[in-house]
């Protein structure tokens, strides 16, 4: 009798470190799926965290927020914050506007023209003044990396 029980013992008990070794295992395993899923969150482009964000305070119900269309795309996008500029926008979109100056109105790359709403945009800047002086673009144009939109506007791309 005491034999049976010391065998029922030294199974139950390698039963017992085969669970344990599967749960581990499978823990070690989750574990790792967590780290790359966390490794892949920080590797995501910051434009998608925005847009992200953007779609969360959609959902909260915050706004009303302006809207910027992009003339010949068709594409509209939220402006959330004031400090946006259309330029931002737009590369977030992936509308492929570039420029040189990485905003700071020197190169006049980024230049649009406003189809509707230019009483929707920030006052013009000195130095934008000058560069559109300069480049001598069309009435109505702006350059998108000085301008922000405070209401809803319909803009399109100049073409160099």
């Amino acid at each position: 009798m005491t034999s049976l029980i010391l065998i029922l013992a030294v199974g139950l008990t390698a039963f017992s470190l085969h669970g344990t070794r599967k749960v581990e295992a499978e823990t070690r395993a989750l574990e790792e799926k967590i780290k790359g899923l966390d490794e892949a969150v920080k590797k995501t482009p910051f434009r998608l965290r925005r847009k992200l964000n953007r779609l969360l305070l959609l959902e909260n119900g915050r706004g009303p927020f302006p809207t910027v269309t992009f003339a010949k795309s068709g594409k509209s996008a939220r402006v959330f914050f004031p400090w946006e500029t259309i330029f931002s926008i737009a590369q977030e979109e992936g509308m492929g506007l570039t420029g040189t100056c990485e905003g700071n109105g020197d190169c006049g790359l980024c230049a649009i023209s406003v189809v509707s709403g230019e009483d929707h945009l920030s006052p013009k800047s000195r130095e934008e003044e000058d560069l559109m002086k300069k480049m001598e673009l069309p009435a109505g144009a702006r350059l998108s990396c000085q301008s922000r939109a405070t209401g809803d506007i319909v803009v399109d791309f100049i073409q160099y």
